[in-house]
């Protein structure tokens, strides 16, 4: 009896071990490509403005990287899952977000500092 029911317990064990295995295929399988809207954005200097990011996995951090902080600057807020993005001054730059699985979408981001009168 001793050894029935040692058996029935491996057995429940490894079912249990594989169902996770499995859930946890399926969820990365499925997982939607990371995305941001827009991908390409006009910014005064001084101005924030929030790019959309979809897809991905936000379960811990994550990041928003400039390839010129003096140029704009990238904030990820986890809360909205919007990259802030703020102009610093004149010039180009891109903002590459990267999400918990090491995927990443890139920002391409115009910085101008022309005011416009009526």
């Amino acid at each position: 009896m001793k050894l029935n029911s040692l058996r029935i317990g491996w057995a429940v064990a490894f079912m249990a071990l594989f169902s996770c295995l499995l859930i946890t295929y399926a969820s990365i399988a499925l997982a939607e490509p990371l995305s941001a809207s827009p991908d390409y954005i006009y910014v005064r200097k001084g101005e924030t403005k929030t790019v959309t990011i979809s897809g991905g996995n936000f379960r811990s951090q994550c990041s928003a990287v400039s390839t010129d902080p003096s140029i704009a600057t990238g904030k990820f807020n986890s809360m909205s899952k919007k990259v802030e993005i703020t102009g610093v001054s004149a010039g180009e730059a891109k903002i590459t977000f990267t999400d918990f699985d090491s995927n990443s979408v890139t920002i391409r981001v115009k910085v101008f500092s022309i005011y416009m009168s009526a």
